[in-house]
């Protein structure tokens, strides 16, 4: 029976017998798998065991299957122009497509002599449901003389496809596929309306001489492969959007939870692959969304590698497919492929690994950074296979293929703990984060940067307090991030990060490194604006523990001042801050004075730090009713901060904040509307309408407004600010 007909048709009796084997078949994939899993000598045992139980399960199907075509028969002759088809009906319930679709149907109708579009994107996005339903409309709506479905994923398989169209086709036998697959190209160009779906191409060499280039008909190709060019027009698809990834979840899985359907969505990332997965799961196994979602909260990796849905393989599979080639090609592609694996689920800008420290990254993926070319092939070849996409402003990579390669890389590490494991990876994320994140001190101009890493910083520091207690490098970093979101308002997430930084650096470089120095006085300025003055006080107070004795309203000093450094200086500073807050204003202005003369004696008269402690000094001082004094000190220091730091930076805003309040509690209203006027229009350009300290800008201005008869403007403003506070 092997040798009956020719050899394609005998292939094709042979796929049909391997479906009795199909068990024995995983065995022996299995152990393929094993091999490229670095354990080659499991791996060949177990390949040799399916390999004789595949053979003997083909040979008892063979001898018990009668062949297609009985020896010394001729096929059934079939009507000329005889429709063929074998292209499935989509799975139901497919939503969130109806542009694509569109832009489909346009694609094919506008490109070239054959209409001849590539659907190109992740795996697991819903090509192949696409292209299926797309077949399935020009099916219902027009006549359709052939609609053939073609797997493209190797082109001996394209070949056998093409050969069985021949024959449903009833054209003449041939004993060469190739021959067969010509014939039905020659064939289906001459006749009207066909559809041939090329699915799952692996790259266009594949299909090079096995596509129709002229007749009136067209040509879907669906592929992970993103560089196709000449006649085949591009087109990329993307996630569903988490409502409409919601909607499926709750008609798929029937369940009415929209929360849970939401946060499921998001979860996933919008993928259809999974979504349908999940939903199957719920189906078949009886539970509701929110129970999967928790479920995948604990093991994502794995639900991700469970189930099949209408006989899909998983969609972790469908990845690690993709992988082993990379690896095949590339290892520098799989390092940064792990590397990303642990930053957000956002564009990470290029230059941070570009400009990463020499030692952070693995040796191959080292060697690749350093010459612009060398990099961009290895990015080329992870967008090639859909891995990765290429943005202008960054790299990113899906949520889900991040879970895979971490849980990738978790399973290696239970077996060669001595590579690179999940704690370096995020080690070494750490120390580029920080390595790239503006310092400590920086302006608004800044911001936009520290906005491209911020869910990078945050995710790496997510995932190093999953592993156990923060290394320096996550300390490092949280007090950078906390720094930026101090100056954005964020006081709360702040302080939260903050408190973690203070105690790992405690654990880990003790409590007089100046790190954990520079770390605690940090906090406790957060703590202060979020009005928790008495933690903050009582930080500060246990800092200068041995230097400065507050008893009974008096503050005593038990150093000389000339054992007074920067740091002890500043942590002064801001515990005579807090004081004011409190309302010590007698404490704050002893405090404020060894300050200022420190700060005089050793960074000097023009020095911002020593601005800032004659404007500490003024603001104590009017809050003392000495109004004269404060309004001479902060007119002398506004035309030095303006000329040094410019009219928008934060400590120039803050003299004109303490005059103008000088000025109010004078009695000159019309002084202080002006200076008033100015702060608030440079801290909404600035800072932003939202921010708190625009806020407390705005209420000021208004209470001025109100006092000088402006009750309409006044009272617009504290409408807008209780509004905006209320966000």
């Amino acid at each position: 029976m092997l040798r009956s007909g020719p050899p394609w048709q005998r292939r094709l009796r042979l796929d049909a017998a391997l479906g009795a084997g199909g068990g024995a078949l995983a065995v022996l994939v299995g152990g393929v798998v094993g091999l490229l899993d670095d354990q080659p000598a499991a791996a060949i045992g177990v390949s040799a065991c399916g390999a004789a139980t595949v053979g003997w399960a083909i040979y008892r199907q063979l001898q018990s299957t009668p062949t297609a075509v009985p020896p010394n028969t001729e096929p059934a002759a079939r009507p000329v122009n005889a429709p063929a088809w074998n292209i499935p009906p989509p799975v139901r319930g497919f939503i969130g497509r109806d542009g694509d679709l569109a832009a489909l149907g346009e694609g094919l109708a506008d490109h070239g002599p054959v209409g001849m579009v590539a659907v190109t994107g992740l795996g697991g996005m819903g090509k192949t449901q696409l292209a299926l339903w797309y077949a399935s409309i020009q099916r219902e709506h027009r006549h359709v003389s052939v609609g053939w479905l073609l797997n493209a994923s190797s082109r001996g398989y394209l070949l056998d496809g093409l050969a069985r169209l021949s024959a449903t086709l009833a054209l003449p036998e041939s004993s060469s596929v190739e021959v067969a697959a010509a014939r039905a190209l020659g064939e289906i160009v001459r006749r009207p309306g066909w559809l041939l779906v090329y699915d799952d191409a692996k790259d266009q060499a594949t299909l090079d001489g096995l596509l129709p280039l002229s007749g009136p008909g067209q040509v879907i190709i669906t592929s992970r492969y993103a560089d196709w060019r000449g006649s085949v027009a591009l087109m990329p698809v993307d996630e569903l959007d988490y409502e409409t990834g919601a909607d499926f979840l709750q008609a798929r899985a029937r369940d009415g939870d929209r929360a849970a359907a939401l946060d499921l969505a998001h979860r996933l990332g919008g993928l259809p692959l999974a979504l349908e997965q999940a939903a199957a799961y719920c189906r078949n196994g009886g539970i509701r969304l929110r129970d999967y979602l928790n479920r995948f909260e604990v093991a994502p990796a794995t639900l991700l590698s469970t189930g099949h849905p209408y006989g899909l393989r998983p969609v972790a599979r469908t990845w690690l497919v993709n992988l082993a080639a990379v690896r095949r090609s590339d290892r520098a592609a799989v390092e940064l492929l792990s590397f990303l694996a642990f930053v957000a689920p956002v564009a990470l800008p290029r230059d941070v690994l570009l400009r990463s420290l020499p030692t952070a990254l693995p040796r191959r993926l080292r060697r690749a950074v350093r010459e612009d070319r060398s990099f961009d092939a290895v990015v080329a070849l992870l967008t090639d296979l859909s891995l990765l996409v290429a943005q202008p402003d960054g790299l990113y990579v899906h949520a889900l293929v991040q879970e895979v390669m971490r849980e990738r890389i978790a399973w290696r590490e239970r077996r060669l703990p001595w590579g690179w494991t999940r704690r370096r990876w995020i080690g070494s994320l750490l120390r580029i984060l920080a390595e790239e994140f503006p310092a400590e001190g920086h302006t608004v101009d800044q911001w936009e940067r520290c906005a491209e890493l911020r869910p990078h910083a945050e995710a790496a520091l997510s995932l190093s307090d999953q592993l156990g207690p923060w290394p320096p490098a996550a300390a490092s970093l949280a007090h950078l991030l906390a720094h930026y979101l101090r100056d954005r308002g964020e006081y709360a997430d702040a302080c939260n990060l903050l408190e973690s930084a203070t105690t790992a650096a405690v654990r880990e470089l003790g409590r007089y490194d100046n790190r954990t120095v520079t770390y605690m006085m940090c906090l406790g300025w957060a703590l202060q604006k979020t009005g928790d003055l008495g933690r903050a006080r009582a930080l500060y107070e246990r800092m200068l523990d041995g230097v400065v004795i507050i008893d009974n309203g008096r503050v005593t000093f038990t150093t000389p001042a000339e054992h007074d450094d920067r740091a002890r200086l500043t942590c002064m500073n801001n515990l005579a801050h807090t004081l004011s807050e409190q309302g010590e204003f007698g404490l704050a202005g002893d405090i404020n004075k060894r300050v200022l003369a420190g700060r005089r004696r050793i960074l000097g008269d023009d020095d911002p730090e020593t601005m800032r402690s004659w404007n500490g000094l003024a603001v104590v001082l009017g809050r003392q009713g000495h109004y004269i004094r404060a309004r001479r000190i902060l007119e002398n220091v506004l035309p030095y901060q303006r000329r040094e730091l410019g009219d928008d930076h934060p400590d120039t805003l803050n003299v004109i904040n303490s005059l103008a309040t000088v000025l109010h509690d004078q009695g000159d209203l019309n002084g202080a509307r002006a200076l008033q006027e100015e702060e608030l229009d440079r801290r909404r350009r600035v800072l932003g309408d939202d921010h708190p300290t625009t806020l407390i800008a705005m209420n000021h201005l208004a209470d001025t407004l109100a006092e000088l008869g402006a009750g309409g403007r006044a009272d617009r403003l504290r409408h807008e600010c209780d509004k905006r506070a209320q966000k």
